[in-house]
């Protein structure tokens, strides 16, 4: 796999688990935000279980890291490899 596949994923993943707790902190339920994402609901009951503890800012910061990454990687910057594990570290 790809390492800019890898970060795609991890993006991927922060994202819904950002989302998921935005919903949480307005007060919806579960079945709620299943019922409303396009995701699996095995996948989003994760989350939901996940974005409990997690800290929005947090999560922010992570998705930052992994954009400044793919930027890094995409102009040239970094290697994809050594670039994924300083972004892995840096995590």
């Amino acid at each position: 796999m790809q390492p800019t596949s890898v970060a795609w994923r991890m993006a991927r993943h922060v994202a819904l688990v950002l989302e998921v707790r935005a919903r949480q902190d307005r007060g919806e339920s579960l079945s709620d935000v299943k019922s409303q994402m396009a995701e699996h609901p095995f996948v989003v009951q994760k989350a939901f279980e996940t974005a409990r503890d997690a800290d929005p800012d947090q999560l922010e910061a992570v998705l930052r890291a992994i954009r400044d990454y793919e930027w890094e990687v995409k102009s040239g910057q970094i290697d994809p490899e050594l670039g994924l594990d300083v972004l892995l570290t840096r995590l």
